[in-house]
């Protein structure tokens, strides 16, 4: 009997691996096909998904973290600093901020800075320009959202149309045209603490999509690009 028993377990086990296996070999198959679809237009579409995605978490995340700050921190909304050896523009405060209030210190907000991330990169803006940069000002206002102050407002730029579009899509911001609508900018410095006593209206155009809208992407917002202006701290 103790035979048969250990005659049965054996074979339990081998019909074990062998499952396992084949579930491996499936898995594998799997990887290679998407892998190899990377280059179809399906995959294409996989990639925009993801990068719309990963953008829209990255900068809620962010203003996730800033409300966070404000409340266990006791960072006033002009308190709040982006300060990091690793953004490309300048947003040192001064005088200086409170180390407890800068985002990407991890005695402050603790947040992760990225940029220049493969995803985002456009050959020509390779000079010039990292894969993609973070810019955050508070010269702006958004019609119709919070007061008519300026907002704290992130923009991430050069993103590509079909990224832009897919980010729109899922904002819920409509527009009958192939491509977002061009939206005014006028020269705006990097947040150092002081807001704009008077305001550029991003979208005061007549009839503008961007009306009553805290992120969209949008066209020539910053620069002549696709760029996603998120608004991290209304006013």
């Amino acid at each position: 009997m103790a035979t048969y028993r250990n005659n049965r377990e054996s074979g339990n086990v081998l019909f074990l691996i062998l499952i396992a296996v084949a579930l491996f070999a499936a898995l594998s198959y799997a990887v290679s096909s998407s892998t190899r679809s990377g280059s179809s237009g399906g995959g294409r579409q996989e990639d925009t998904e993801i990068i719309a995605s990963s953008l829209l978490q990255y900068a809620s995340g962010m203003a996730m973290t800033i409300q966070r700050m404000r409340l266990s921190n006791g960072c006033s909304e002009s308190d709040i600093s982006f300060e990091s050896p690793l953004i490309s523009y300048d947003h040192t405060h001064t005088p200086p901020a409170r180390d407890a209030c800068k985002v990407f210190l991890p005695s402050g907000g603790g947040y992760t800075y990225q940029e220049n991330i493969n995803w985002y990169n456009i050959a020509s803006y390779n000079t010039g320009y990292k894969s993609w940069a973070t810019f955050i000002t508070g010269d702006y206002n958004i019609v119709d959202v919070g007061t008519d102050a300026s907002d704290l407002i992130m923009f991430i730029f050069p993103l590509t149309l079909d990224v832009c579009n897919k980010i729109n899509e899922k904002l819920g911001v409509t527009y009958a045209t192939a491509a977002p609508p061009f939206t005014s900018g006028g020269n705006s410095d990097p947040f150092q603490g002081n807001y704009a006593t008077s305001t550029d209206n991003m979208a005061d155009e007549p009839g503008s999509v961007y009306v009553g809208h805290p992120a969209a992407c949008t066209y020539g917002s910053i620069g002549t690009h696709y760029a996603l202006y998120y608004t991290l701290l209304e006013r």
